[in-house]
C-alpha cells in the first residue's frame, strides 16, 4: 500500500482515484464566450434563410449590416477567444 501515489485509494477491487472535478467551474468570461459561440451559427443560418427568401426580418440593406456573415464570424472568433482558459 505504501507504493501507491497519495491521490489514489483502495476501492473494492482496484486502485482508483477519488472523484473530483478536472477543471474549475467556468468563469463569467467563459460563459460570455459560450453565448457568442451559440449565437454565431444561429445568425449565420438566419442570414442564409433570409437570402433564400424563407422569411424577412428587416430590409435587405440592414440585413446585411446587422445579420450578415461578418457578424456571425466575429461572434465565433470573439466566443472562441473568451472561452479559452488563458487570456491572450
Amino acid at each position: 500500500m505504501e507504493n501507491q501515489p497519495p491521490d489514489q485509494h483502495w476501492a473494492g477491487g482496484g486502485w482508483r482515484r477519488p472523484s473530483r472535478r478536472l477543471l474549475p467551474p467556468p468563469t463569467p468570461r467563459q460563459w460570455a464566450g459560450r453565448v457568442c459561440l451559440v449565437l454565431a451559427p444561429v445568425i449565420f443560418i438566419t442570414h442564409i434563410l433570409e437570402h433564400a427568401g424563407v422569411f424577412r426580418v428587416m430590409s435587405p440593406g440592414l440585413e446585411d449590416i446587422f445579420i450578415g456573415y461578418p457578424t456571425a464570424f466575429i461572434l465565433a472568433i470573439l466566443g472562441a477567444r473568451l472561452v479559452a482558459r488563458t487570456p491572450r
